[in-house]
């Protein structure tokens, strides 16, 4: 998997497939596709990468744990097979997984994937510091990872109830 950096070099992503377990509900993922879509630097190490979409893997799992036994008694044995609308082998469900996954992950990578494309602190913008941008840029990530577990889950934005 490549692409063209603003520099006009090729970029070589990872064309590595990220398998989860066999008869799983949720599709594979693949690292180049996140690295990609995410602009995560190839520079940075796959393993890294990998370390934290696994983990991201098993924090969304986790938390569709019930919606994925649901979907399982409705006669559903894959996220793909979901009704909604789709492109190619993509559904909205599938789609929607792929983005909490990834955000989550870059999430989590968000330090390494700043240092590795930060030449010199004298380019980040003026009045923002390195870790003021960082944290406001992964809460961001941490929002959007949450806001597509509650679309799956088919819940709004926010949920408000009285005790």
């Amino acid at each position: 998997m490549s692409s063209l950096s603003f520099s006009g070099k090729s970029l070589d992503y990872q064309d590595e497939t990220i398998a989860q377990e066999p008869g799983s509900f949720w599709p594979d993922l693949n690292l180049g596709e996140f690295q990609l879509q995410r602009k995560v630097p190839p520079q940075l190490q796959g393993d890294t990468a990998i370390q934290a979409l696994l983990t991201a893997i098993g924090d969304i799992n986790r938390r569709l744990r019930n919606f994925e036994a649901t979907k399982r008694d409705e006669g559903f044995t894959a996220a793909k097979d979901l009704p909604g609308a789709r492109a190619g082998s993509e559904n909205q469900t599938t789609a929607q997984y792929k983005k909490a996954v990834y955000a989550l992950a870059k999430a989590d990578l968000i330090g390494e994937v700043t240092s590795v494309s930060r030449v010199s602190k004298a380019t980040a913008p003026e009045g923002t510091g390195s870790d003021a941008a960082e944290s406001f840029t992964r809460s961001g990530l941490l929002a959007e990872a949450s806001q597509a577990v509650r679309a799956i889950l088919g819940l709004g934005r926010a949920t408000v109830s009285l005790s």
